[in-house]
């Protein structure tokens, strides 16, 4: 009997130390408002002329901004792995004037928008960029981030 109160008692133990990264992940400001209509993109580093220099996206920005969004706020591992991938930023412009930056580090898996960071597969806010863009009739490469 001990024993199956033990593990209870553990379930229990795990489940509340996993509540506070749930709950922060709905409780901290997104990367990025909702409402943007307009986004552009520009890369950092060599890979600058892989991308034309106005990649715009004025249709539906929505999904560029859920994939950020939904990103977590709880960095899991420690330090930056991979090396050499280019580096991103993406304005987000609004109907009131106003604009947001959020820079992209695919080296560390992480998006930053001032004092705001979330961590994962942050190339999926670029292939949702990317469709948006190409449907726009804009010509791109292939994705250098899907390697």
């Amino acid at each position: 009997m001990r024993r199956r109160w033990f593990v209870v008692g553990a379930v229990a133990l795990l489940a509340a130390a996993s509540l506070p990264f749930i709950l922060r992940d709905e409780l901290v400001a997104p990367v990025v408002p909702d409402g943007a209509v307009q986004a552009q993109l520009t890369v950092d580093g060599p890979f600058e002329r892989s991308w034309p220099l106005n990649s715009v996206i004025d249709k539906d920005v929505t999904p560029v901004v859920s994939e950020l969004n939904s990103l977590s706020s709880t960095k899991r591992g420690d330090g930056c792995f991979a090396a050499m991938r280019p580096g991103y930023r993406m304005r987000f412009e609004y109907p009131d004037g106003s604009n947001q930056t959020v820079v992209f580090d695919l080296n560390c898996g992480s998006v930053r928008r001032g004092d705001v960071a979330r961590y994962g597969d942050v190339t999926k806010a670029l292939d949702a960029f990317a469709r948006i863009y190409r449907a726009q009739g804009g010509t791109v490469p292939d994705p250098p981030w899907a390697w």
